[in-house]
C-alpha cells in the first residue's frame, strides 16, 4: 500500500551562521538541503529509494560542512575586537621600540662609547618634536596600519646603523638613521597612543595600559636576555654582531605583522560601542580637527611638564648609571631587571587606577600623590648610592654581577628606576583618557604627548654628552619629575570628573572632530 504524503514529509536541517566580514557586511551560510514547499513537484523532491518488498524509504538529510568558512568568520570577528587590536599593537611595540629599548638600556646602544648613540638619539628626539606635534594629522591621513609599518621599519634601520657603525664608524649613517626614526617613530607612537586611549572600554583603561606594557616591555627583556647570554663570557664593552642581527630581524618582522592592523572604524569595543575616527579625511578636515582640539582641550598644557619629564631620565639611567658603573654583561643583566620592573610597575599601577571602590576624581589625585612620593624615594636612594659607589668604581673599575656586595644594591635601584618609569607613563596615559572623551581628539593629544616628550628626550641626551657632573644630572632629573607632578595636580583636581557618560555626550554632541 502506498505511503501517505504526511509519511514522506521529513524534517529539514538548516544552520545559519552570520559572520561579519572585514568590511563590516553580513554573510549568511546555509548548511543542509533546502526546505520543501507544498508546490514542489515529484520531480523536484528528493529521490526516494525502495526496499525489496516495494516499501519506500525516506531520503537522508545531506549536510555540507564548511569549517574553513566558519573558522575564517570567527577569526575575522576576533581580529576586529578592541582586545585583539590592543594586543597586536603591543606585539608591534615589542618588536620595534621594545628592541630599541633593549639596546639603549645596555648603555651606549651596545657600543663601547655612548657618544655615537647619544648623537643618534638627539637626532631621533629632535625630529620627533616636529613629527609628534604633527603626528595626529599624519596618522589620520596615513591610517594606523601604515603608521605602524613605517614605525617598525624605522627601528630596524636604526639597529642596522649601529651595526654598520661598529664596523665602519659611519657617523653620518647613524645620524641619518636617527633623523628617519624620529619621524617614523612619532607616527608609530601617535597611533599607539590613540589605540591605547580609544579602544579600552570604561573601567578597563588602566588594565589595558598595564597589559600593553607587559607585552611591550617583554621585548626589551628578551632583547636584553639575548645580549646577556651572548656576552656573558665577554670582557669587552660591545654587544656582538649576532645580537644586532637578532634585534634587526625582529623589527623587520614587526613591520610585516603590522599589515594585520584594522581601520579604527571597524573595531568594536567590549561594550559593543565603536571607535570614532575619520574615514579618509582631507588635509583641511584634519587641520580643523587639530585647531578644535587645541581650543577644547587647552587644559592639557598643564600635563606638558609631565610629558617633557617622562623620557628625560633615560640618558642618566642608561649611560651615567648603567654604562659608567657596570661591565657589559652586567649591564645586560641589569637591563632585564629594569624592563621586568617596568612590567610589574605598569600592571600594578593599571589595576590600582581601575579600582572601582573609589571614584575617578579621587583616584586621579591619589595617583599623582603616589607618583610624587615614589619619585622622591627612588631618586633620594639614587643620590645616596651614587655618592657611595663612585669612589669605588674609580679605584676598582666597573662592577660585575659576581661582586655581590657592590652589585646587589645597584641592581635593586636600577629595577626601582624601571618601576617608577612605568608608573609615570601609565598614569599619564590614564589621565589622557580621563580628561578627553572624544576619540578623534585623542589622536592629536597623543601626538602632543610624544612631541613634548621628544623635546625632553633631546635635551636630556644633549645634557648627557656635556660635561655636567653626575650629581647635577641626577638633581635635574629628580627636580623635573617631582615639579611636573606638582604643576599637573590643580588641573587634574578640577577637570577629572566621575560622570563620563554625560561628559562624553557633551563632547561628541558638539559636532566638532
Amino acid at each position: 500500500m502506498a505511503a501517505t504524503k504526511e509519511e514522506h514529509e521529513l524534517p529539514q536541517f538548516e544552520q545559519l551562521e552570520k559572520a561579519k566580514s572585514c568590511d563590516g557586511t553580513i554573510q549568511s551560510t546555509v548548511v543542509g538541503s533546502p526546505p520543501r514547499t507544498a508546490q514542489s513537484s515529484p520531480q523536484e523532491s528528493s529521490p526516494i529509494s525502495h526496499d525489496d518488498d516495494g516499501a519506500e524509504n525516506p531520503p537522508s538529510a545531506v549536510s555540507i560542512p564548511q569549517p574553513a568558512a566558519l573558522i575564517q568568520s570567527k577569526l575575522s570577528l576576533k581580529r576586529h575586537s578592541a582586545f585583539t587590536q590592543i594586543g597586536l599593537v603591543a606585539i608591534l611595540s615589542f618588536l620595534g621600540p621594545g628592541m630599541w629599548n633593549a639596546l639603549n638600556g645596555i648603555g651606549g646602544a651596545g657600543l663601547v662609547d655612548a657618544g655615537p648613540a647619544n648623537e643618534a638619539n638627539i637626532a631621533v628626539y629632535t625630529t620627533s618634536i616636529i613629527g609628534g606635534f604633527l603626528g595626529g594629522m599624519t596618522v589620520a591621513k596615513l591610517g594606523l596600519k601604515f603608521s605602524f609599518i613605517f614605525g617598525d621599519l624605522g627601528y630596524a634601520l636604526y639597529t642596522a646603523s649601529l651595526l654598520v657603525y661598529k664596523h665602519a664608524e659611519s657617523r653620518a649613517f647613524i645620524i641619518l638613521a636617527g633623523v628617519a626614526l624620529g619621524f617614523l617613530s612619532s607616527w608609530f607612537w601617535t597611533a599607539q597612543a590613540f589605540v591605547i586611549n580609544a579602544y579600552p572600554s570604561r573601567g578597563n583603561e588602566g588594565k589595558a595600559i598595564g597589559w600593553w606594557t607587559l607585552i611591550y616591555n617583554s621585548g626589551a627583556c628578551i632583547g636584553s636576555l639575548v645580549a646577556f647570554l651572548r656576552n656573558r663570557g665577554s670582557s669587552g664593552g660591545e654587544v656582538d654582531d649576532a645580537s644586532f642581527y637578532a634585534i634587526l630581524t625582529m623589527s623587520v618582522f614587526g613591520s610585516l605583522l603590522a599589515t594585520m592592523i584594522c581601520s579604527p572604524n571597524k573595531v568594536e569595543k567590549a561594550d559593543n560601542t565603536q571607535v570614532e575616527a575619520p574615514e579618509s579625511p582631507t588635509w583641511k578636515e584634519i587641520s580643523i580637527d587639530l585647531i578644535d582640539c587645541i581650543k577644547i582641550e587647552w587644559h592639557i598644557v598643564f600635563l606638558f611638564p609631565m610629558f617633557f619629564a617622562s623620557n628625560f631620565f633615560y640618558p642618566y639611567q642608561f649611560n651615567t648609571f648603567n654604562l659608567k658603573h657596570f661591565s657589559i654583561r652586567t649591564r645586560s643583566l641589569n637591563n632585564i631587571y629594569y624592563w621586568a620592573a617596568e612590567v610589574v610597575g605598569a600592571l600594578l599601577t593599571g589595576y590600582i587606577l581601575d579600582i572601582q571602590m573609589f571614584t575617578k576624581s579621587i583616584r586621579a589625585p591619589i595617583a599623582l600623590l603616589g607618583l610624587f612620593l615614589l619619585t622622591c624615594g627612588v631618586w633620594t636612594s639614587a643620590l645616596v648610592w651614587q655618592e657611595q659607589i663612585t669612589p669605588i668604581t674609580e679605584s676598582l673599575g666597573k662592577i660585575d654581577y659576581t661582586d655581590h656586595v657592590h652589585y646587589v644594591p645597584g641592581a635593586f635601584l636600577y629595577a626601582a628606576f624601571g618601576l617608577l618609569a612605568a608608573a609615570y607613563t601609565t598614569v599619564l596615559y590614564w589621565l589622557l583618557k580621563a580628561l578627553c572623551h572624544n576619540d578623534k581628539r585623542r589622536m592629536h593629544l597623543g601626538g602632543f604627548y610624544k612631541g613634548v616628550q621628544a623635546a625632553g628626550g633631546a635635551l636630556a641626551y644633549r645634557l648627557n654628552i656635556s660635561r655636567i657632573s653626575p650629581t647635577m644630572e641626577l638633581t635635574i632629573n629628580w627636580t623635573l619629575l617631582a615639579l611636573a607632578v606638582f604643576v599637573a595636580t590643580p588641573m587634574v583636581l578640577k577637570k577629572v570628573r566621575d560622570d563620563d557618560n554625560r561628559t562624553a555626550r557633551e563632547d561628541n554632541s558638539t559636532g566638532i572632530a
